[in-house]
């Protein structure tokens, strides 16, 4: 007869099982989708990238991009969403991030809806990032396309009001 396994050590063998893990990962997603949904602002397709989803995701990667961003809200018809971090000192919020969706399906095959923002970081200043005190959707496109500027994808601005 086997000893029943100490609850507590539950846990931790759901988090080390492959298959558990990724149900529970799925699970959050999917809630994420469901109560942490907003309709995505007209304005924030600020640039379309022509090359399919999966090379954007790698060339952002090698920028220091993070898929996969669970500390956001869903825009609806996103299909990534990424974040990298960066300090700067002079800053009254110096944790800052820059945080982009991707949207594949209102675009022709080959092309993604780019929506890019810099903000204070949702680690360490959350009040300030929760409230947008510090949103600049100019600042995070302008990074993302300096990030994208090594890896040969053609980029074209949208035009926005504010532009």
């Amino acid at each position: 007869m086997t000893t029943p396994q100490p609850i507590s050590d539950l846990p931790q063998d759901l988090i080390r099982d492959d298959t558990a893990r990724e149900f529970l990962w799925a699970a959050f997603m999917a809630s994420r989708a469901r109560w942490f949904s907003r309709d995505r602002p007209d304005e924030s397709i600020r640039m379309v990238a022509e090359c399919c989803e999966e090379d954007l995701v790698e060339f952002l990667a090698r920028e220091g991009f993070t898929p996969n961003w669970m500390l956001s809200y869903h825009y609806q018809g996103e299909d990534a969403n990424l974040v990298r971090f960066w300090y700067e000192p002079d800053s009254e919020y110096p944790f800052r991030q820059d945080h982009v969706r991707l949207f594949i399906d209102e675009f022709p095959r080959g092309e993604v809806g780019v929506s890019a923002h810099t903000e204070a970081s949702a680690l360490v200043h959350r009040g300030p990032h929760i409230h947008e005190k510090t949103f600049d959707w100019v600042e995070g496109i302008t990074r993302t396309r300096d990030a994208l500027e090594n890896h040969d994808v053609e980029l074209r601005l949208t035009e926005t009001d504010d532009d």
